[in-house]
């Protein structure tokens, strides 16, 4: 198939099918819907859970941003920025990309992953563990491993920080 004959076509497909390959796991396992809800102990928020939830995440984002800027020119952040660009981000996939490889790529990135991720961490983890471990363990633990989950090391910071306020707001 020629279409796959391209890396950026090629990586973008896989990672997709990945990350929706969990969502379908966890929507059989769990029973659709009523069953997440039930099983991992969702609730519907309330707008001001909302409102907090968006606040937590933009204090992390702006303590990250602070610190990159702080940082920017000292080598290792640097070239932290960099890999984040060119391997950690749609940042080269997207250059010359068609418009439904964008299209693909974009909602990869922006709703099947974090979709994917949060009912894994969040969601079965974050369940199981507090079967195990009291509230505070659960959310170290499950914010620890959401970190190491991430393969560059300089990301290992943020995602300790964003894994945190995620499992502090579940």
């Amino acid at each position: 198939i020629p279409l796959l004959q391209d890396t950026d076509w090629l990586a973008t497909i896989i990672t997709t099918e990945v990350y929706l390959s969990l969502i379908v796991g966890h929507w059989i396992v769990f029973d659709g819907v009523r069953g997440f809800r039930s099983r991992l102990s969702f609730k519907r928020p309330t707008w001001l859970q909302v409102g907090l939830a968006l606040a937590v995440w933009a204090a992390i984002w702006t303590v990250a941003s602070l610190v990159y800027l702080v940082f920017r020119t000292w080598t290792p952040i640097h070239e932290m920025g960099e890999a984040i660009l060119k391997i950690g981000s749609l940042y080269g996939r997207l250059e010359h990309a068609s418009l439904a490889l964008m299209i693909l790529a974009l909602a990869q990135t922006i709703v099947i992953t974090p979709i994917a991720e949060e009912l894994m961490f969040r969601g079965a983890l974050f369940g199981w563990v507090r079967t195990k471990k009291g509230a505070l363990a659960t959310i170290a633990i499950t914010a620890a491993i959401f970190a190491l989950y991430h393969p560059l090391v300089w990301l290992w910071p943020m995602g300790l920080l964003l894994g945190l306020g995620a499992g502090w707001l579940r």
